[in-house]
């Protein structure tokens, strides 16, 4: 019993780990985008935020149907997906598996 609540808590841990990231990183791209950074910044945020973007695309289009099939928002999970990738849909998934 007490394994599982650890392996609860670090799971928690660790999707709050990622979603501070990747928030910090979308952050970051957004201000790339309206102050003047250096060259090899803005080229760095610019292809970073774009390699992200097109990643969590990918994401949503292949995990899309077995996340709308947890609830009607389909706009939400979109953007929540584009925002923090698999640290969104992971918990939903592994939340719908018999058993949890």
């Amino acid at each position: 019993m007490q394994f599982f609540i650890l392996e609860s808590l670090l799971m928690k841990l660790k999707v709050a780990l990622i979603r501070s990231f990747l928030m910090s990183l979308w952050i970051l791209v957004f201000l790339n985008q309206v102050f003047e950074f250096t060259n090899f910044w803005k080229l760095l945020f610019n292809v970073l935020g774009l390699v992200i973007l097109i990643a969590h695309l990918i994401e949503y289009f292949v995990i899309k149907s077995k996340i709308t099939d947890v609830s009607q928002r389909g706009r939400y999970h979109f953007f929540m997906i584009i925002i923090f990738g698999a640290a969104y849909w992971w918990p939903l998934i592994r939340a719908q598996r018999p058993g949890k």
